[in-house]
Order: C-alpha cells, then sequence, then structure tokens
C-alpha cells in the first residue's frame, strides 16, 4: 500500500512537468507496477474468501451468499485490535482507555529490536548528516519524501488502529532507510573500508558498553553528535562524510549485537521428521460439531489453533453453516 500511495504522489509528475520530473515520475510508475499488480491479488483473493474486497475492512462487501456475517468481523476485529495493545486483557477493557500504553506498550516495545533498530538508524542520522550531506541533497528529496511520506502515514494509521510492530515492519524500516539514502554524501574510493570500520568500532563499543537497551539509543546518539560537533570543531576535510557513515554502520552492528545478546542466534539441529528436520505440528485435542445442515467440523479443546488438521476451526461454529455445492470446493455460507 506505501507503494501504491507513493506512485499517487509521483504519477502527477509522469504526465507534466520539467522532464526531469517527468522522467521521476514514470520510473516510480514502473517500480510501483509489481505493488499494484500484487495489490489486485490481495483483492481479488480477500473477495473470493470473505466477500469483503478489503478484509478485515468492511466497506465495499460484495453481495455473495459466502460472505462473512458482520458481526463477526466486528467482533474478530476488536479482538486483534485488543491483542495488539495488551495480549489476554478483554478487549471492552482494552480498547475503551489509554491504559494499555503504559501498562504494557511502552514497557514492552521500548525493549523490542523492530523498533530498535530503526530507531537507531534514525537517531544517528541527526548527527552524524548535519552539514554533509552533499551537493545533490535537492535532487534526492523528492523521491525520498515520496517514500517517506506515505510510510509515516501508514505507521500513525498502525498506531491508532493495531499497534503491533509486526504489522508495520516495512514502513518502520523505510523511512531511516530513506533518509539515510537521500542525506549521506557520495561514498569516495578508498574510503569504504574505514567508514565500516569506524562504524564496527563504534557499535561494537556501544554495544559493550550499554547494558539495558533503553539507553542505546541515547548513548549512539550522544556519541555520534559529540563526534560531529569535534568535526565541526576541528574543519577536518572529509570528516562529516567519515561520520555519517560511520553512525549509520554503528547503527546496523549495534542492532546485531543486541541480537547476539539476547540470544537471538540459537543452533538448531535439523533432525525431526518435519518438513527441513523441523519438529511436527502437535495434534490438538478435537470435539466433532455437526451444522444444522448435517456438515461435520472439528473445534478445538484445547488451543486456538488447529495447526495441520483439516476441516477444523478454534471459533465457535455457527449452526447456519452449509456446504454451497455438492464438495467443498464449492465453498462455504450461513445463508439460508
Amino acid at each position: 500500500m506505501t507503494a501504491l500511495i507513493a506512485l499517487a504522489v509521483l504519477a502527477p509528475f509522469a504526465l507534466r512537468g520539467r522532464p526531469g520530473l517527468r522522467r521521476l515520475g514514470r520510473t516510480a510508475a514502473c517500480v510501483c507496477v509489481l505493488p499494484a499488480l500484487l495489490a489486485v491479488g490481495w483483492i481479488v483473493r480477500q473477495s473470493i474468501l470473505s466477500g469483503y474486497p478489503f478484509y478485515p475492512l468492511t466497506f465495499g462487501a460484495l453481495p455473495v451468499d459466502w460472505r462473512i456475517p458482520l458481526s463477526v468481523i466486528v467482533s474478530q476485529n476488536q479482538g486483534d485490535d485488543a491483542w495488539a495493545r495488551w495480549p489476554d486483557v478483554p478487549p471492552a477493557y482494552v480498547i475503551g482507555s489509554w491504559q494499555w500504553l503504559h501498562a504494557y506498550w511502552l514497557p514492552t516495545e521500548d525493549v523490542d529490536l523492530a523498533l530498535i533498530g530503526p530507531g537507531m538508524l534514525l537517531g544517528c542520522l541527526i548527527p552524524g548528516l548535519v552539514g554533509g550531506s552533499g551537493a545533490g541533497l535537492r535532487r534526492r528529496t523528492l523521491p525520498m519524501l515520496a517514500l517517506v511520506v506515505p510510510s509515516l502515514v501508514a505507521i500513525g494509521v498502525w498506531f491508532f488502529v493495531i499497534p503491533d510492530p509486526r504489522f508495520v515492519w516495512a514502513p518502520l524500516c523505510l523511512v531511516p532507510i530513506a533518509l539515510a539514502a537521500c542525506a549521506l554524501p557520495p561514498l569516495r574510493r578508498g574510503r569504504v573500508a574505514a567508514f565500516a570500520a569506524g562504524g564496527v568500532v563504534g557499535g561494537v563499543l556501544v554495544v559493550a558498553l550499554v547494558h539495558h537497551l533503553v539507553w542505546l539509543l541515547p548513548t549512539l546518539l550522544g556519541v555520534w553528535a559529540y563526534l560531529r560537533v569535534m568535526a565541526l570543531v576541528i574543519r577536518r576535510r572529509g570528516a562529516g562524510a567519515f561520520l555519517a557513515h560511520a553512525a549509520v554502520i554503528s547503527a546496523l552492528v549495534a542492532s546485531l549485537g543486541v541480537l547476539v545478546d539476547r540470544n537471538a542466534f540459537t543452533l538448531v539441529h535439523a533432525n525431526q521428521p518435519g518438513p527441513f528436520g523441523t519438529p511436527l505440528e502437535p495434534t490438538p485435542t478435537l470435539s466433532m460439531v455437526t451444522t444444522d445442515s448435517g456438515f461435520q467440523l472439528s473445534q478445538t479443546v484445547d488451543t486456538d489453533q488447529c495447526f495441520a488438521v483439516l476441516m477444523c476451526t478454534p471459533l465457535l461454529i455457527n449452526k447456519h453453516l452449509h456446504v454451497r455445492g455438492p464438495s467443498v470446493s464449492d465453498g462455504f455460507s450461513v445463508s439460508p
């Protein structure tokens, strides 16, 4: 969706304006063709599965008999929204207040690498890039805004609707990456090794000295701000570019260090009977349920996942559920 919004922003430049802007708009349109095709395929899939082209959104509902009842979607959305804010707490309690923010979300997400990594990269851009962006900054600003603005809109919608980082990983990473691509000075030949070495040393030192993740970003920010000030004082040529690239590399190294420190890298022996040597999915305890039409389904008893069991649901089954034709390939409906 971010790519589609960016396409909408840049499309006018493909139709009018200066030649450079038209060329930029056409390039953006070509880049967005694949996301647009994926979006169309997603809309078709959602329509076939649920009867709603933009499921879990309910607008544009199709007049088909397999459409999921509106009450089911509303209930499921409320459960998902509440779970993203504060798991295992009744939705009515979570959605009705902002208590989830300080009671669960902030204490949990301030040590979540999905937020720390992009945050560190974004923070390192501030002290490392002041005054060292190069002459091509203006030319790179429009493509950067075309990516950053829709990503920020997506992040804003995400926070107020379903604030779990797994639903917004792409925009969270695209914002600092786009800013870095726009503001970093051009790399010079022969200095890549120096940039990388400086960044690796800075990242390793910060991870070694900081014991609480909540202080990782402020420490990186303070270190590179201090070095940037020193570079401005001594006025050494090329110091700004060196600090800019080294700061970004240090953020990436520090993120990797956090993963190692949290034992995110573990050795797994692929000696199980599942795919690629993984363990087999557990078999849940099931009970049989028969609908009014005589159709039989399995319902889980002690878990909310069916794993590899077919014709199974962890939810309460609507007694009006029936097969639309002679086989399950014709789909299901709850309409008479």
